[in-house]
């Protein structure tokens, strides 16, 4: 009975360890904050960390144009989509104006969900909300 238990801890051990968590990443406000921009940089390099090769580069916005933003976010998004060997289908994701609209930070979220799942080994194609 205590080597099952043992048997069984071991593999909820291994399991947790190698899952990737997704972060729901919210913004607040007319720019791109700072939590969100750490939120979708953290979630890339934990999905990358699980594909090869690994590193992926950060999005940083400073201000100005939301654009070369956006734009870098659907780089990464691309990037992470083509390690995967086209196993995962993600949006394009577009936001318009001076302002980060909450369907460009759904789509995002949604990308970062499908290749999540499919890092963890779950159906790519099916969202968690």
């Amino acid at each position: 009975m205590n080597k099952l238990i043992v048997a069984l801890m071991m593999t909820f051990s291994f399991t947790a360890q190698s899952s990737v968590f997704v972060s729901y990443c919210s913004n607040f406000g007319t720019g791109i904050g700072a939590s969100y921009q750490s939120c979708v940089n953290n979630n890339a390099r934990k999905i990358a960390a699980k594909l090869e090769p690994a590193y992926v580069r950060s999005c940083f916005y400073y201000g100005g144009s939301m654009s070369s933003y956006t734009s870098c976010v659907n780089s990464v998004m691309s990037s992470l989509v083509y390690k995967t060997e086209g196993n995962v289908y993600a949006s394009y994701c577009m936001s318009f104006g001076d302002v980060l609209s909450g369907s460009f930070t759904s789509c995002v979220q949604n990308n970062f969900q499908r290749l999540g799942n499919y890092v963890n080994g779950l159906d790519s194609s099916t969202d968690i909300d």
